[in-house]
């Protein structure tokens, strides 16, 4: 009778293997077993808070379990680490190496891609990185930002990593309460994604608002230069300025249809699209487009919401606007469907809405 093979038993298997009754390899953060079998793969205790160290094992390439203490060749404290790892805790299914690899894009590839000029490169290799090991939120949105460009500059591997981005991103959203985007349900409409998208930088413009002063004059103050838009010269492209014109014109057809409140609303949107459209075209302030959306009134973005045709008109404007993060690989095509989408759905409305875009379209046009 052929005896037993001795075997080693797994004293930090992950709760999935022991509910199985298998021996678990105790891999981190997610073992073999729950891997080929696409199972959750949780840990009851992956640290041990009166230490400060890792103690969860891990097994090396002959099965013997080894202490990552031991691995790593030195204690690692968690006030260093912000009290715990932000990954291993989150639940995102991405491996040591995946997250390294992100981090590496990041650092030699990522950071560039962001940056407008010389005056804010350094904010985006060095600031930005050195705050996110210190806050999980913002090491959460630097490497769903590195997943994104290298989803776009791997498009074999669009979707995977597309996903680990949104997985980054609900992470990042649910540290801060904000609502999470949902994979598995899509938005249904166009105009419903850029809602959602314009409402997140309304949120984001909030933060921002609560410690301007101290962000401006810190270490992230030259994402901020020419961003005062009380201050900036209106556009003075001959194009940009006529098409404004016929823009407050149309606002003025309407005017008495409308209660003076949303009028004014209006032409508060209209006023700040012209400082913008100067902002980009004489400091080639990108920062300054992104951000229209934060810069405008509530109501306005209200009334989009309502699918108001005038403030759809204002937006198909900001969709020109956005023309100038055309090349960029964050906002390639987004002004031109911008423009395409609400065009469609404002002349669904009434065909006559059709001569007042037609510069945004004529615009669009150039860049095919």
């Amino acid at each position: 009778m052929p005896l037993r093979k001795a075997h080693s038993k797994s004293r930090f298997g992950c709760l999935t293997c022991k509910k199985r009754h298998i021996k678990c390899g105790e891999e981190f953060p997610s073992c073999q077993n729950c891997i080929k079998r696409n199972l959750d793969c949780t840990f009851s205790q992956p640290l041990t808070s009166n230490t400060g160290t890792y103690s969860q094992e891990c097994s090396t390439s002959d099965g013997s379990p080894v202490n990552r203490e031991q691995q790593n060749g030195t204690q690692l404290p968690l006030s260093d680490l912000q009290g715990h790892d932000p990954i291993n805790q989150s639940g995102i299914g991405v491996t040591r190496l995946q997250e390294l690899q992100l981090m590496l894009h990041y650092m030699t590839a990522t950071y560039e891609s962001m940056a407008r000029g010389p005056e804010d490169m350094e904010v985006w290799r060095t600031a930005i990185p050195t705050e996110a090991v210190k806050h999980e939120f913002l090491m959460d949105g630097l490497l769903a930002l590195s997943a994104l460009h290298f989803a776009f500059q791997n498009p074999d591997l669009r979707w995977t990593y597309t996903e680990v981005a949104v997985q980054y991103q609900n992470s990042d959203l649910q540290s801060v309460r904000v609502p999470s985007v949902s994979w598995d349900k899509p938005l249904s409409t166009h105009t419903e994604s850029l809602v959602s998208i314009f409402e997140l930088l309304h949120g984001v413009g909030i933060i921002i608002r609560t410690s301007e002063e101290s962000i401006k004059n810190g270490k992230f103050g030259a994402l901020f230069q020419h961003s005062n838009l009380d201050t900036m010269e209106v556009a003075s492209d001959n194009g940009v300025t006529s098409a404004m014109l016929k823009l407050r014109e149309r606002a003025g057809n309407i005017a008495k249809y409308v209660e003076p409140d949303r009028y004014q609303v209006y032409i508060s949107g209209i006023e700040s699209l012209e400082i913008t459209f100067g902002c980009a075209a004489i400091h080639q302030n990108l920062g300054a487009v992104v951000a229209w959306p934060v810069m405008v009134s509530e109501k306005l973005l209200a009334f989009f919401k309502q699918s108001d045709p005038m403030a759809q008109l204002i937006f198909i404007h900001y969709g020109v606007l956005l023309l100038h993060v055309h090349n960029r690989w964050w906002g390639r095509n987004f002004g031109v469907r911008l423009i395409e989408s609400l065009v469609e759905s404002i002349c669904a409305v009434d065909s006559e809405w059709a001569y007042w875009t037609e510069w945004a379209r004529r615009t669009a046009a150039l860049l095919d």
